[in-house]
């Protein structure tokens, strides 16, 4: 039962994440990024690298320099 907390937990940013996207609301969309890094890592730590990757290539299409900076 506490394994499906994490994956609950990534859903849930999911959402977030794109409800930022939408609005474009770069402070909600850098948080739900940097929450889904933090909660995917703990979840398997062994694909970090890919999750960042993703994760840096979502930030450059979101186009938020900012948000790019930050998440590196």
């Amino acid at each position: 039962m506490a394994e499906d907390r994490p994956r609950k937990t990534l859903d849930l940013l999911e959402d977030v994440i794109s409800a930022a996207k939408k609005e474009r609301n770069p402070l909600y969309f850098f948080r739900g990024l940097d929450a889904y890094r933090s909660v995917s890592a703990r979840l398997d730590w062994k694909q970090y690298d890919s999750i960042k990757a993703e994760i840096m290539e979502e930030a450059e299409d979101f186009g938020c320099p900012v948000a790019e900076y930050c998440l590196k």
